[in-house]
């Protein structure tokens, strides 16, 4: 038995992909996509029978445990027909390598980004109104079908006192290298950011154990939450890139 688990696209074969997928692939086709912090390929798959499966589907591998917290998210939406979603085929995570492998539908043909990274980096970041509402919407359906429940608990994000430590710390990094940088703020600004960093790490168990203990008030979250994690049309969104899900308030 071939590992399920793979690492490069050269593993990506039509033997492979018959397992993983269950269902005989006589050939595959692949193009690059230019993903920045994974590998990732559209396929084109041909079915060696008839198979109810999309012949357009899409690839995403990851390593050194990047794609961990992704894989448990679809592993919690195995069944669900959750709006906003793409569908997955395969989902798995190899806790000895570190290695993940993931396969969704392939919906770029009737998706596509509100607006693009490059934009958004230079702060030109407004996409078509329609299209925000569109991507609030599918937001708030995530925020409301994941309220109170426990489903994301192996996934604390902040929803344990180590976890909260952790993230502070985190923050703390972030505003150090920030610093190192030198780039020129308000005065203002930088010493509100100095007295949220001092706050922080005293409001866990004041505003946020009971909830977390009472699944009370919280949700999951997508916890990277930019424009440019969404894929829309004029009717619809989708939400990609469940890297840093998890249960928040």
């Amino acid at each position: 038995l071939m590992m399920t688990v793979i690492s490069a696209v050269e593993q990506i074969t039509a033997q492979w992909l018959s397992q993983v997928l269950g269902q005989p692939v006589s050939h595959v086709q692949m193009e690059a996509n230019a993903a920045f912090n994974s590998i990732a390929a559209h396929l084109t798959i041909a079915y060696a029978t008839d198979s109810d499966l999309p012949e357009n589907l899409f690839i995403k591998l990851k390593h050194n445990g990047d794609g961990e917290i992704e894989i448990r998210c679809y592993e919690a939406l195995k069944g669900l027909d959750l709006q906003g979603v793409i569908p997955a085929y395969f989902a798995a995570y190899d806790s000895d390598t570190g290695n993940s492998t993931l396969i969704l539908q392939d919906v770029s043909k009737t998706h596509y980004p509100p607006i693009s990274r490059e934009a958004l980096l230079s702060l030109n970041g407004v996409p078509d109104m329609r299209h925000m509402h569109i991507i609030i919407d599918t937001l708030a359906q995530w925020h409301r079908h994941w309220w109170e429940k426990d489903t994301f608990e192996t996934i604390p994000y902040f929803a344990s006192k180590e976890g909260f430590k952790a993230r502070v710390e985190k923050y703390h990094a972030d505003w150090e290298a920030f610093l190192a940088k030198g780039y020129g703020i308000p005065d203002e600004w930088h010493q509100t950011y100095v007295e949220a960093l001092e706050v922080i790490p005293h409001i866990y168990e004041k505003y946020f154990a009971e909830r977390f203990r009472n699944r009370h008030n919280v949700t999951v979250i997508h916890g990277d939450c930019y424009l440019t994690q969404f894929l829309v049309n004029d009717e619809a969104a989708y939400i990609a890139d469940f890297d840093s899900v998890g249960l928040s308030v």
